[in-house]
């Protein structure tokens, strides 16, 4: 989990190893989040619960 994951999406968001745009999952899991992958090809996903939505 992340602070502000919106901050961290705009220095990311033109990556070329973006996996899944920055959005919102369905209201059972209830986060906001992007998947990127490193150099080696290992994805890390980056998120936020929705109750910290601004």
């Amino acid at each position: 989990m992340v602070k502000d994951v919106w901050a961290l999406w705009e220095k990311l968001k033109d990556n070329p190893n973006i996996q899944k745009p920055l959005s919102s999952s369905p209201s059972e899991w209830g986060d906001v989040g992007f998947r990127i992958a490193d150099p080696e090809g290992f994805q890390i996903t980056f998120f936020i619960p929705n109750s910290q939505k601004p």
